[in-house]
């Protein structure tokens, strides 16, 4: 090339429909037939100048999401076989199998009604449940003082008043539980697509559908969110800045430890109103402009071809699809990754890395500024 110190190019995303068809807004490669060729005892930098691009106001961008962790129950089986000794009117458990660590025991009343209890709630399952003086066909157990019971109708003496066969003692069995196991689960809700809302009813009416298994309210009350979660809900968490869409003061919410009886909630909720209005433009804050041209820098923990970051401000009052211009007032100059040169990628993503979208059809100019350092 000719003996200058420095020059411009500019690059249009729908150059080169010829050479890359697929170009588009944010992620386009411009290519021309004669390379670029510098000197390679000569130290160039590059530097991006300009941009204009199509603005599109983003509630929600792929990267948002929502963990939470619910209850979840788990049966694990307790299987006997129960005895009643007709002449000392006891009950005892003969033979046991047992998926779960937890005691069941068992009690007459002073009727000798027999009680069937355990720490947990616990389903009740034998088919000949009238014979030990239940007339329910089914049966879960009640909470009563901290443990879990079911209770015959029938008094046992007043069934078996005499031997059965000559015999005192009358075998009932397999009789199975099914017994409760409260377990917490963590789960995830992803915002799959780019979502924009101008209202902020548009965004609790989105939540209040596609959550429904999280919330059982997400709505607006004088112009906050509001919302309750399900019941089995234990925690949750809004993440990568979504708590501030919301107007939320921070991120997660948890459930009191102290409520919690015999390793299960009540029905209780975790419900929160958002001090804040919501900000339905913080979607995308920053934008940042990869390229082929330059080296790769240091971004965070990784190395990666970064020419500019950006930020976005969201408190202008352009509407979507109109265009903006940002000129850098400090451009930032990073070495050439070659000396020769035919084409330059550009990729422009969002805070997670992910390709921003624009909308189709819009074009967007990137003017990057060359210059001989040494």
């Amino acid at each position: 090339m000719s003996e200058r110190d420095d020059f411009y190019m500019v690059l249009p995303s729908n150059a080169s429909p010829n050479f890359h068809p697929e170009n588009n807004a944010s992620d386009f490669r411009v290519t021309w037939e004669n390379p670029i060729n510098i000197n390679p005892s000569e130290q160039w930098k590059v530097a991006l100048t300009e941009m204009s691009y199509t603005y599109t106001p983003i509630t929600v961008s792929p990267n948002y999401h929502i963990i939470y962790k619910k209850q979840e129950i788990e049966k694990r089986k307790y299987s006997f076989h129960l005895a009643y000794n007709i002449a000392t009117q006891k009950v005892t458990i003969n033979r046991e199998h047992r998926e779960t660590n937890q005691a069941v025991t068992l009690q007459l009343t002073q009727d000798k009604k027999l009680i069937i209890r355990c720490d947990l709630p616990f389903d009740f399952n034998f088919t000949e449940k009238a014979k030990l003086g239940f007339n329910v066909a089914s049966l879960t157990s009640n909470d009563v003082e901290d443990a879990y019971e079911i209770r015959a109708n029938e008094s046992l003496n007043r069934l078996y008043p005499a031997p059965v066969g000559g015999k005192n003692i009358v075998q009932f069995g397999p009789i199975e539980l099914g017994i409760h196991f409260n377990n917490l689960v963590q789960r995830e809700y992803l915002f799959k697509n780019v979502l924009y809302w101008y209202k902020a009813k548009g965004l609790a009416d989105y939540v209040a559908k596609e959550c429904k298994e999280i919330f059982s309210t997400f709505e607006l009350v004088k112009s906050k969110f509001h919302f309750k979660t399900q019941p089995y809900i234990f925690e949750i968490e809004f993440l990568k800045g979504l708590h501030f869409v919301i107007g939320l003061e921070k991120s997660k919410y948890t459930k009191d430890l102290d409520i919690m009886t015999s390793g299960v909630y009540k029905n209780d909720v975790i419900e929160e109103h958002a001090p804040y209005p919501p900000q339905m433009r913080r979607g995308m804050i920053n934008m940042y402009i990869y390229s082929s041209i330059c080296s790769p820098i240091h971004v965070g923990h990784t190395l990666a071809p970064l020419l500019k970051s950006i930020h976005i401000d969201t408190s202008r009052d352009t509407e979507e699809g109109h265009t903006r211009s940002y000129v850098v007032r400090n451009p930032m100059y990073i070495p050439l990754a070659s000396n020769s040169f035919n084409s330059i990628e550009i990729n422009i993503r969002n805070d997670s890395g992910q390709i921003i979208w624009f909308p189709k059809g819009s074009v967007t100019n990137i003017t990057l500024h060359f210059k001989k350092y040494l």
